[in-house]
């Protein structure tokens, strides 16, 4: 629980001083799910049996309901696109008010909306098959990790006490933190292993490498973590014979400053690898900063938004902090899209100095998506849909927002969090 308590105080800290700037939303009143579909379903995925674990208390029984997306298709001329013809169907999870969505948005319509849980769910990660998805929700006060089918068919299985997920490049494991250390499990036959044996640890999100013989992790001991979550760490290798030894990255020879990452993603063909780190300054917020480096560590790089990096600075000797909320891969693996927000905290207060989403090249170049307050970018499996959330302001919830590569609007899906598309 105490990896929890951080988590928590750490995005209180994030949202608190978003909100008091306008770029997240605070909780609204749940409101009732729209009417059930008369739309096509999305086409069904296969997903292979799995071994049902023993019976647990679950607060999130599945519903498998199938309902009408609340979508709004763009009708200025300037605002609308569609998306490129794709033979497979276009799949996209995401979350509202802790329920687990899918929506069918091939070609850029929606289509049918199924409600694959009924409340709280706070994590998601597609399989790289694209056949299921990984979730974390809330039982009996603890995180337990679940998956379920990619198109909400079937319960969610139970797969027991975890949190912070990801998948193996085969699909067929998973990695997770659990009560301090990281474990693994397969899915079909569940058989949960601790990797680790440390006392009093804290472990960011786990990764596999691409090639699935060992993972890459980042952790310390709860001593040398700051009560906001900052510490020095250094990225290692974890084999998963379960011998608990941890080699650091070749190539990474200074210590990383900031939050443990919860994004370290390789580059689609597997030769780099980026995270975002986060280090709390102030209580005005926490400056985050993107980092790329080679699949080894070396040439370790912050990425930075050029635009935002640019904008004048109201007063001399200005606070100014420039955050970071999620980005993804372009498809081709020489850029990131990320999210980056630029706020002046001079007067403690925080004033707006620029929002935005973007795609910066790893030389550094800059093609600007939209202007806004966004978060969790994801790219379709075409490379011709980019879904993020969007935060217009402080009293409502994001919305799940498409666009194309070149700033169209596609479509809106309506309230919704952590968009991800089915690989």
């Amino acid at each position: 629980m105490a990896r929890i308590r951080i988590r928590i105080t750490l995005l209180a800290l994030g949202l608190a001083a978003l909100a008091c700037n306008g770029l997240v939303a605070q909780p609204a009143t749940p409101s009732a799910l729209p009417p059930t579909a008369t739309g096509a379903s999305p086409a069904p995925l296969v997903v292979a049996p799995s071994a049902t674990p023993t019976p647990s208390p679950v607060a999130i029984p599945a519903t498998a309901t199938r309902v009408r997306a609340s979508a709004t298709p763009s009708t200025a001329a300037t605002e609308t696109a569609t998306a490129a013809p794709s033979a497979q169907p276009t799949l996209i999870a995401y979350l509202r008010q802790g329920q687990l969505l899918v929506t069918d948005v091939t070609k850029g319509v929606a289509g049918a909306t199924i409600q694959v849980t009924q409340t709280g769910v706070y994590d998601l990660r597609w399989s790289p098959s694209g056949q299921s998805i990984a979730f974390v929700a809330t039982v009996q006060n603890d995180p337990h990790l679940f998956v379920v089918s990619g198109a909400g068919q079937g319960a969610p299985v139970d797969l027991g006490p975890g949190s912070e997920p990801n998948w193996s490049p085969d699909s067929a494991r998973l990695a997770y933190v659990r009560a301090g250390n990281i474990w693994i499990t397969s899915v079909d036959n569940p058989q949960p292993q601790a990797l680790t044996t440390q006392n009093n640890w804290v472990w960011g999100r786990p990764t596999f490498r691409p090639a699935g013989d060992a993972l890459v992790v980042s952790g310390v001991s709860t001593d040398s973590m700051g009560a906001s979550g900052n510490t020095q760490f250094t990225l290692n290798t974890l084999q998963l014979d379960g011998s608990g030894t941890l080699t650091p990255l070749p190539g990474l020879t200074q210590l990383i400053q900031g939050e443990l990452p919860y994004d370290l993603r390789f580059s689609p063909d597997g030769s780099k690898l980026a995270f975002t780190s986060a280090s709390h300054v102030s209580a005005c917020a926490s400056a985050g900063q993107y980092f790329v480096a080679n699949a080894d560590g070396s040439g370790l790089t912050p990425l930075t938004s050029p635009a935002m990096k640019a904008l004048p600075v109201p007063i001399p000797n200005a606070e100014i902090y420039y955050m970071a909320f999620g980005y993804a891969w372009a498809p081709p693996g020489d850029a990131l899209l990320i999210t980056s927000y630029v706020i002046d905290c001079t007067n403690f207060a925080g004033t707006q100095l620029g929002a935005q989403l973007s795609t910066v090249s790893l030389s550094g170049q800059e093609m600007l998506i939209a202007k806004g307050y966004f978060t969790s970018p994801s790219y379709d499996h075409s490379g011709t849909l980019i879904a993020v959330a969007r935060h217009t302001d402080n009293s409502s919830p994001g919305d799940v927002i498409l666009y194309d590569p070149n700033a169209h609007l596609v479509l809106d899906l309506g309230q919704g969090d952590q968009p991800a598309f089915q690989p």
